[in-house]
């Protein structure tokens, strides 16, 4: 076989070139609470539920304890009334967290 009769062929070869993949993102943003149970579908089980509320005091809460206690012995209030305290939403189906409202 005579060398000087083969001819090389170079294949230069390129990856297929990809269009970009759009992602759309979507977030849900908590729904707007407020001091007493509302209604809402819940974003985790999408039940048709009135909200559980839990209140739990805040510092505001034991600092205005403190003051009313200095001042008229009375600090056990802040801790009676749900207005100086933060009201937790749940959701009474599955217990997710559903948003808080603060006082």
């Amino acid at each position: 076989m005579d060398k000087s009769n083969i001819n090389h062929q170079h294949v230069i070869t390129t990856a297929p070139t990809q269009m970009p993949s759009v992602i759309n993102v979507t977030t849900n943003s908590p729904p707007p609470v407020g001091p007493k149970p509302i209604d809402i579908y819940c974003p985790y089980c999408h039940c048709r539920i009135t909200t559980r509320i839990e209140h739990n005091a805040t510092t505001k809460t034991h600092i205005v304890a403190v003051i009313l206690g200095c001042t008229i012995c009375c600090c056990c209030l802040p801790y009676c009334i749900d207005s100086c305290r933060n009201a937790n939403h749940f959701c009474p189906s599955c217990g997710a967290y559903i948003g808080t409202y603060g006082s």
